[in-house]
């Protein structure tokens, strides 16, 4: 990532001053910070401010409980130092540092960074307009992450054709290439198109369910009980949807809801 953000403050930051990248990255690791614990905070269930022995027991653990008490409490105050640090960063480093940016530069370096922040791709890969595109199959995640790995490896690429133009430093480009480009690629093709590819070739045996199908055996699947616009076929006559079956058949290689072996 520093690669990449050198790159873009090179091409689109004239007359800067050196390591701005450095503030802008440090910037945004910020943001996520507290982006992550806002999540956490929300989705705090238990806020009791002590530790019981066991979860049906009402004695309290000292120890842990103490624990527990300067752990929060640490999270809140450096939660509060990270505000007053972004307050600091935008009221006073263009004064006191030379900091400029320019909306080109911040767009390019923003939405590089989200790209590849686990708390964004967690909170894309469960947006509602994936879940509705019928070829995916309940495999939003999957298709998630590699829509946000092929526009990182977009914007890397032309970031660095960019960099090669302006400064025809050649070597340099080559590395900002093999980082942000060749080795993105190769997580791509291992990672993503690898485990589409042999799930795939893996629900073969499984024939698609017409819709008639689906309607007729309930459009639930029994795996994830969530709706099935698109569903594979047992051999006994049962419907899951593609993702889910390969998933269950891992742990056994019996249908879920009949056991009888697939």
């Amino acid at each position: 990532m520093l690669v990449y953000f050198q790159a873009c403050e090179t091409v689109l930051l004239s007359g800067h001053q050196k390591a701005t990248y450095l503030y802008t990255l440090m910037f945004y690791n910020v943001i996520s910070y507290c982006s992550i614990y806002a999540k956490e905070i929300y989705e705090r269930k238990n806020w009791l401010p002590y530790v019981t022995i066991t979860e049906t027991s009402q004695v309290k653990h000292l120890g842990m409980s103490a624990t527990k008490l300067t752990l929060e409490w640490t999270k809140l105050l450096m939660f509060l130092l990270t505000l007053v640090f972004i307050l600091l960063t935008i009221l006073f480093t263009q004064e006191l540092q030379g900091v400029k940016t320019t909306l080109p530069y911040l767009l390019a370096t923003s939405v590089y960074y989200l790209t590849t922040e686990p708390l964004f791709i967690e909170a894309f890969t469960k947006l509602s307009v994936l879940s509705k595109i019928d070829m995916f199959e309940c495999r939003e995640a999957i298709y998630g992450r590699l829509c946000l790995k092929v526009v990182a490896s977009v914007l890397a690429f032309i970031i660095q054709i960019a960099l090669l133009i302006m400064t025809h430093r050649f070597k340099l480009f080559l590395f900002g290439l093999y980082i942000n480009v060749y080795l993105r690629g190769k997580d791509i093709l291992y990672n993503e198109v690898t485990t589409l590819a042999l799930e795939d070739e893996f629900l073969k045996k499984f024939g698609k369910a017409d819709q008639s199908d689906i309607s007729r055996f309930d459009d639930i699947c029994a795996i994830c009980l969530s709706e099935m616009k698109n569903a594979r076929m047992t051999n006994c006559h049962h419907l899951f949807h593609g993702h889910c079956l390969s998933l269950a058949l891992e742990s056994s290689p019996n249908c879920p809801t009949c056991k009888s072996l697939l």
